[in-house]
């Protein structure tokens, strides 16, 4: 996957790590991995520990593009990623609506439903503010995992519209 981030140091010590795990895990369970980085790791433990449900995340949310895309690229049952009906259209209208105005206002341009919130110039600021406006029309805040998962209109709408209340 030349497109993805890559980490040479992962890809070397990926097994050694995963001989380490398989010694000391048992049969099934859930793991949060703290700074996952590329991803690489996740995908590699997640394949071979199938009973394991793994959850990587990273603090430097610039890294959290390139996980998110390698994870949904693994389409592991074990590693969770936008479900297929999260790709359709909202079940709630509004809330798109609502989210192109807000996208729109929040980065001074015009905003559309494909419109990936990193490549126009969304940062963790902007999911904070993202937040605060969604609240202020009544809407659910959203929770970062969400925005890095589901990165457009599109995809976040469904996510939001499954919030309870709504």
């Amino acid at each position: 996957m030349p497109d993805l981030p890559h980490s040479p140091a992962a890809e070397r010590n990926k097994q050694p790590i995963l001989d380490a795990l398989s010694g000391i895990l048992g049969e099934q369970g859930a793991m949060l991995e703290i700074a996952s980085g590329t991803g690489q790791h996740a995908v590699w433990f997640a394949t071979a520990l199938s009973g394991w449900t793994w959850q990587p995340t990273d603090a430097d949310v610039r890294a959290l593009p390139g996980i998110a895309a390698r994870v949904e690229r693994a389409e592991l049952p074990n590693l969770p990623v936008a479900s297929p009906e999260d790709r359709g259209a909202s079940d709630r209208p509004d809330i798109e609506r609502h989210l192109v105005e807000i996208w729109t206002e929040l980065f001074a341009r015009p905003i559309g439903p494909e419109d990936n919130f990193f490549d126009v110039g969304g940062n963790s600021l902007f999911a904070i503010r993202l937040s605060s406006k969604l609240r202020q029309r009544g809407l659910p805040a959203i929770n970062p995992r969400d925005l890095y998962m589901h990165q457009t209109i599109a995809r976040l709408s469904p996510v939001l519209a499954r919030h309870p209340g709504i």
